[in-house]
């Protein structure tokens, strides 16, 4: 019987804790100082081969993907470094040999993946004019695990917009019309501001932790150049990723954080200016970059919209900032219009 996902990680979590929590009493006793050698060793076994061992049976019940029990591995290695007494880690040292093959193996799984997928990656930005959403498709045949997909997609996409794509025009089919939502917000000038500061602030910071700890130091800075390629991403997604409606349908999509689809059939209501704060409930959806909405959709129905790393939000009241709020609302107007018209005709 498959194990419900949301089941799957804490029934680990709670498996690896109490291998975690006998080690350390076990490690704490009086026994591990009498029968240190043979203790040592089965603690290790414990650690890094119990551990991952569960990973994979539960991984296997619930659909995860099994390549994901290598950084758990890794993790395993890390906690029996840390429980383990330094002298006696002398059959750790022999399980950290296999660390670096594992890693190898994990980047040669994704760089075999990602050159399968290439091509079906191209071949649905054809159809969907948008790489974060061919991806999606793409992953959809090679990765089964929702939450999975998600993260990789997520952090593909960071360093595709991030550092790759900057050339080009609005991903989207050339033949519909497209809305900005990026030139009239100060989004723009908060990124440069922030890129600006995290650049000097982090040198200073960089330098002063390189003398306690150089580990820690380029630990800091490798999460804040991370952080830095996230804010360019977003801000070069919300330049490409823009609104349109095609097919009777509105395609929404923020920058990396938001996307959805709305059928006109389905809006009720089309408002200009930031909703009433007795609109902002947590039935409304806020998707803006930065700042207040200047548009308010009104849904008939509840509809969702996903968001980085497989966040899903329900809504029925959407708010935008898009760069011409009027003329959006018109074209709405216009396609809900139009679609009453047919379904008269019909």
């Amino acid at each position: 019987m498959l194990l419900a996902n949301k089941q799957a990680l804490p029934l680990f979590f709670l498996l690896a804790g109490l291998v975690a929590l006998s080690s350390s009493i076990i490690i704490q006793s009086q026994w591990f100082s009498t029968q240190s050698d043979l203790l040592a060793m089965a603690v290790t076994a414990d650690l890094t081969f119990v551990i991952p061992l569960a990973y994979v049976i539960i991984a296997r019940r619930s659909k995860l993907p099994i390549i994901s029990v290598i950084p758990v591995f890794l993790l395993s290695i890390l906690l029996a470094s840390f429980l383990l007494p330094a002298h006696q880690h002398q059959y750790l040292d022999v399980i950290k040999l296999l660390a670096g093959p594992a890693e190898l193996a994990a980047i040669a799984f994704i760089v075999y993946k990602l050159r399968k997928g290439i091509k079906e990656v191209q071949s649905h930005k054809a159809l969907h004019f948008d790489f974060a959403a061919s991806l999606e498709k793409t992953l959809k045949a090679h990765v089964k695990h929702r939450r999975a997909r998600a993260l990789i997609c997520t952090e593909i996409a960071v360093f595709y917009y991030g550092l790759f794509a900057w050339r080009g025009g609005p991903e989207q089919n050339p033949k519909t019309q497209s809305f900005s939502y990026h030139r009239k917000s100060l989004y723009s000038l908060f990124v440069l501001a922030l890129i600006c500061a995290a650049t000097f602030e982090g040198i200073a910071i960089h330098f002063l932790l390189a003398q306690w700890s150089t580990v820690v130091a380029w630990l800091l800075t490798g999460l804040s150049v991370y952080g830095l390629v996230f804010l360019l991403a977003d801000f070069n997604a919300a330049r490409k990723r823009t609104i349109f409606i095609e097919d009777d349908v509105l395609v929404i999509r923020i920058g990396l954080r938001w996307q959805t689809r709305i059928c006109i059939d389905d809006i009720a209501a089309i408002t200009c200016g930031a909703p009433s704060k007795s609109q902002q409930d947590n039935a409304y959806l806020k998707a803006v970059l930065i700042g207040d909405s200047n548009l308010l959709i009104e849904l008939k129905t509840e509809n969702t919209a996903s968001g980085l790393y497989g966040i899903i939000r329900s809504f029925d009241r959407i708010g935008l900032a898009v760069d011409e709020p009027e003329e959006l609302r018109a074209a709405l107007n216009c396609a809900i219009a139009n679609s009453r018209q047919r379904e008269t005709r019909d």
